[in-house]
């Protein structure tokens, strides 16, 4: 009887302990995580824009809002990823401007509110020139205008930017720039040289030379703060 008697509460026990749980309300959240992190966090971005997820965690349902006013940011579709999990598109255009920008996006659920402020910053005031030619160099400098034509030839994994001057019958060339660039890349070494009738005038090689911006049709290169390029693809 004693060893019925126990077989019995242990298929008591079982029953009770082993029933489905309660279905949680779906809009009740139990936990937030934005950014991968409980509260307010910051993500800053690259002054050349572009898109990026921020990964959401939450058990209920949520939304996100940006900031108003914020022309250069937008939000797109979210993506499930888990059962409890998302990737939620942010789209920030460049920046442009001379300084620095943010906003901030909200995800509500439930009781439970966090922001992510995005950090954007100024780009290098090179980046705000958009006239290609070479600036700084000899002293002087030598931009695309009226009097100048450009041309680009490629070869290889490289290619060279000249602007002519069909009046001197001169050329300025910069060569030796890789074909695939990202900012805050340093090309090693670049060669320039100016050729006059034909003749090379000047030769010289310039080193450590830093990609501030990138895109697909230019391209800022800085030697320093008084040498830098700008150049079309």
């Amino acid at each position: 009887m004693k060893v019925r008697f126990a077989a019995v509460l242990t298929l008591a026990f079982l029953a009770v302990f082993c029933r489905d749980p309660e279905k949680k309300d779906p809009s009740k959240a139990g936990f937030l995580v934005v950014n991968r992190q409980v509260g307010n966090s910051e993500k800053t971005v690259s002054p050349d824009g572009g898109t990026f997820t921020i990964p959401v965690t939450c058990d209920a349902n949520w939304t996100a809002l940006a900031e108003d006013g914020l022309s250069w940011l937008s939000l797109g579709e979210r993506v499930k990823d888990g059962k409890k999990s998302w990737s939620l598109p942010v789209t920030v255009e460049p920046n442009e401007g001379e300084y620095p920008r943010s906003g901030s996006i909200t995800f509500k659920a439930d009781k439970y509110i966090s922001s992510v402020t995005i950090v954007q910053p100024a780009p290098d005031p090179v980046t705000l020139n958009k006239i290609a030619g070479f600036y700084g160099v000899e002293g002087g400098d030598v931009p695309l205008n009226g009097l100048r034509q450009s041309s680009s030839f490629h070869s290889g994994g490289t290619w060279a930017f000249r602007v002519l001057e069909p009046s001197a019958l001169a050329v300025y060339a910069l060569g030796g720039i890789p074909e695939e660039l990202s900012s805050g890349d340093v090309i090693p070494s670049l060669s320039y040289k100016v050729l006059r009738q034909g003749m090379v005038e000047h030769l010289e090689t310039f080193r450590q030379v830093k990609v501030v911006r990138s895109t697909p049709t230019m391209v800022w290169l800085r030697l320093n703060d008084t040498v830098y390029f700008v150049v079309e693809r």
